[in-house]
């Protein structure tokens, strides 16, 4: 299930798609050309040139999310300016997500096309390609998704500068804690405990199942059996889920930080659905055994609040091909 609808929602610090499993490389496949409107300059983020396979996706997620959210027809009623714009101010916040990953890389020695990381790029489009069934299926995956392949190898590569420098700010520059000791007071100070039931935007009866559950929950039905009916997020156990700042969006935390141990909030709609949320007591020896996922999934969070920080100083300022676009982008 997605988590922070900051990065998308990260919205894009990862892509929107989930890769396979990659396992091992089949072979080297050559690099699809991209089209001459694909590499037209649409834009820069803090000098550097955004291409329109890059404004295109973007503008494709965020879309495609909206019209979950609010409905198919908000891009052509009475208020598709309203939306239109809505998707623009998305669209610009968020394409600087690639290049905050660059500019930190530059600040710790680290540059794209390193031979290492390009090598690691290629086998793992290589083992997307082979897991899908060859390159027409690829092809065609990659159409169906609105992607190129020279998009897709970058979002790649910055997917994997973004671990290596994580690595770097953990063990050579120390400004991610590694300290046991230190990593499980902040544990104990920084996250709480929560499970939900979660029905999500895409289910066409997603109003009328969580206004259900609240009233299911109210006349004294028990949470874990509501998950177990009705509950759309795969990630979700009775034992519940260990949450910091940062890791949810702000409305599922805004709710969620708000609770005191045992209580349910009512609704709360976030861009990914509805949500009844309970806050559960966070055990010692539950943080004992699950400690090391712990330590890894704050490191990782302290990670994306630095590249949070960097992304915030960022702008993308579209030239007149970009704004043509964002003005009608359904060619």
């Amino acid at each position: 299930m997605m988590r922070s609808a900051k990065r998308l929602l990260a919205l894009c610090l990862c892509l929107v798609l989930t890769l396979p499993c990659l396992l091992c490389s089949c072979g080297g496949y050559e690099p699809i050309e991209p089209d001459k409107e694909d590499l037209t300059v649409v834009g820069q983020v803090g000098g550097r040139d955004v291409y329109m396979e890059e404004l295109r996706f973007v503008a494709y997620t965020y879309r495609h999310m909206m019209t979950a959210r609010y409905g198919e027809d908000i891009f052509t009623g009475a208020e598709k300016e309203k939306y239109l714009e809505m998707l623009r101010e998305l669209v610009y916040d968020n394409i600087t997500s690639n290049y905050a990953t660059v500019e930190l890389c530059e600040e710790a020695l680290i540059s794209l096309g390193e031979t290492a990381v390009t090598e690691k790029v290629t086998e793992e489009i290589s083992t997307l390609v082979d897991e899908l069934g060859g390159m027409r299926k690829y092809r065609k995956y990659l159409k169906e998704n609105n992607l190129t392949d020279h998009f897709l190898r970058f979002s790649t590569e910055i997917s994997l500068l973004q671990s290596e420098l994580m690595y770097v700010y953990i063990d050579d520059i120390l400004v991610i804690e590694d300290d046991d000791e230190k990593i499980y007071d902040l544990i104990m100070d920084e996250f709480i405990v929560v499970r939900h039931v979660f029905i999500p935007h895409t289910d066409s009866e997603a109003v009328s199942k969580i206004g259900s559950a609240a009233q299911r929950l109210s006349a004294g039905e028990d949470f874990a059996a509501l998950i177990s009916e009705l509950g759309q997020d795969p990630d979700m156990t009775d034992e519940g889920l260990f949450i910091l700042e940062g890791y949810m969006t702000e409305d599922y935390e805004s709710a969620a930080f708000a609770l005191k141990v045992g209580e349910v909030s009512g609704i709360v709609e976030d861009d990914n659905g509805y949500y009844l949320i309970q806050r559960l007591e966070m055990s010692i020896p539950d943080v004992m055994l699950r400690f090391d996922y712990l330590k890894q999934l704050y490191q990782t969070y302290t990670f994306y609040s630095i590249l949070d920080e960097k992304q915030a100083e960022l702008t993308f300022v579209p030239n007149n091909a970009g704004t043509a676009y964002m003005n009608d982008p359904f060619n």
